[in-house]
């Protein structure tokens, strides 16, 4: 396996989780329409970055690779929501439909159910009372 790979993407999923900072005391620090839009903002700024994961994937042995396309999609839906992830899947499914080939199907499979799967366990969560970020 090529540690480099591994370094790259944590890099990459660093990178937008240092944007979410950002975005999110910007967000709440404007006045209160914006905040509207920070589901958008962020959602398509992490399926971004699932793209960029699906580009950049991990060596695991010769002509075998991975992406860790699902962690920005799964990330953006659990602390942002339904559409937050939704916008981010819906990118990383684009792009999988636009690459083709016979892992298409499967592909956009795993990114929805990645989407649901983190909708899911953010809605038990609230239902239980632990606390989010996004409210």
């Amino acid at each position: 396996m090529d540690y480099h790979h591994v370094v790259e993407a944590a890099g990459v999923v660093s990178l937008g989780l240092i944007f979410y900072s950002y975005a999110f005391r910007w967000f709440e620090a404007g006045p209160v329409a914006w905040r509207r839009w920070r589901p958008v903002v962020t959602g398509l700024a992490f399926g971004v970055l699932a793209v960029v994961m699906m580009i950049s994937r991990i060596q695991v042995a010769p002509d075998r690779y991975v992406d860790a396309r699902a962690v920005p999609i799964a990330l953006v839906t659990l602390v942002e929501g339904w559409m937050a992830g939704g916008l981010a899947a819906a990118f990383a499914v684009a792009y999988r439909i636009y690459l083709g080939g016979s892992g298409a199907f499967a592909g956009v499979l795993g990114i929805v159910a990645t989407a649901a799967a983190a909708g899911v366990v953010r809605a038990w969560a609230q239902h239980d009372g632990v606390a989010t970020c996004a409210r």
